[in-house]
């Protein structure tokens, strides 16, 4: 069972018992448990969300940075496509691509975007390879 819905089950345990029993103060104090119950319940859900919308964040700023790396491969193909371009600094760039791709630090649930990258980085290079080979 979930701890939020066990803590709400806890809440309700204690307030049946308090309706089967005589004596107020005996009522009041298992009242003050099912309260307490209740709060904690929702302590937990407030902290589960809290999580939910972190772990959100995080994922967005890893894809980010996956994705601002995928446009600074973009722009040095496109400037190569487009203007043929400096070959030796177009391969500096892409052992810099390939430095901060390799360096970056991901969760293993993002693994297959950093993979995709560097085979994208080392499929650039070939066709750099194979462009700088022809006469």
């Amino acid at each position: 069972m979930h701890p939020v819905a066990q803590y709400r089950q806890f809440a309700i345990d204690h307030r049946c018992l308090a309706a089967k029993l005589t004596k107020q103060a005996d009522k009041q104090a298992l009242e003050l448990l099912a309260i307490g119950w209740d709060r904690a319940a929702e302590k937990r859900e407030a902290m589960l969300r809290s999580k939910e919308r972190a772990m959100a964040v995080y994922e967005w700023g890893v894809r980010r940075r996956i994705s601002m790396l995928y446009g600074e491969l973009k722009l040095l193909e496109l400037s190569l496509e487009n203007h043929g371009g400096d070959k030796p600094s177009a391969m500096l760039e892409l052992t810099r691509l390939e430095h901060s791709v390799s360096h970056l630090l991901v969760p293993s649930s993002f693994a297959h975007l950093q993979y995709a990258l560097r085979q994208d980085i080392s499929l650039v290079r070939e066709r750099l390879d194979q462009a700088t080979e022809q006469p």
